[in-house]
C-alpha cells in the first residue's frame, strides 16, 4: 500500500501541475497566432519570495519554467521570442 504524500510533497506536486498548465496555455496562445504578443514575468516583491526564505527566487523562469517549456514541446526559437524579442520590442520607446 502506498504511503500518503506529505504536505510538502503535495505542495510540490501541485506546483508541477500548475506550471504544466501554464505552459499548455502558452502553447495554445502560440497556436492561436499570439507568439509575438506573449511576455512572461515573475514577482519578487517581498522577502518571502526570495529563495533563501522559501520563495521561487529571481531565477524561477530560467531555472524551472524554461526547461519545462522545452520538455513540453516548445522550441528554443519560441522561447527566445517570448523571453528576448517580445520584451525588447515592448520596452523600445523610440
Amino acid at each position: 500500500m502506498a504511503q500518503p504524500l506529505s504536505k510538502e510533497a503535495k505542495k510540490e506536486v501541485m506546483k508541477d501541475i500548475i506550471l504544466k498548465l501554464r505552459v499548455k496555455e502558452i502553447r495554445q496562445l502560440i497556436e492561436a497566432g499570439f507568439l509575438k504578443q506573449i511576455v512572461l514575468s515573475t514577482d519578487v516583491c517581498m522577502k518571502v519570495h526570495l529563495r533563501q526564505y522559501g520563495g521561487h527566487g529571481y531565477d524561477h523562469i530560467q531555472k524551472y519554467f524554461v526547461p519545462l517549456m522545452l520538455t513540453l514541446g516548445m522550441t528554443r526559437e519560441q522561447i527566445d521570442t517570448i523571453l528576448i524579442e517580445n520584451p525588447r520590442r515592448m520596452l523600445t520607446f523610440v
